[in-house]
């Protein structure tokens, strides 16, 4: 796997860790801003994945950021669940 597919899929794993944040603070009762801020990176990543696609030097760049943009979603949901679930909330 080339290194730009790499850099794609760790910046588009960036969603998934705001919103296991977000769980987590609001587990605690916290009221933090994680769970917008996610969303906010998540349609930043899709205007970029789309930018990245078009653009054929940087294609490999937005196929990784189109593969975490497909999974970033049920990879934070499936932590979240298990961090509420684990904290019996």
């Amino acid at each position: 796997m080339h290194g730009q597919a790499i850099w794609g899929l760790g910046l588009g794993l960036i969603p998934a860790i705001l919103w296991l944040l977000a769980a987590g603070a609001s587990a605690q009762g916290s009221s933090g801003d994680f769970l917008l801020q996610g969303a906010m990176v998540y349609g930043v990543e899709l205007v970029m994945m789309i930018i990245c696609l078009v653009n054929k030097s940087s294609r490999l760049f937005g196929y990784g950021l189109l593969t975490m943009m497909l999974i970033a979603p049920v990879v934070g949901a499936i932590a979240c669940v298990h961090l509420l679930s684990q904290l019996n909330i």
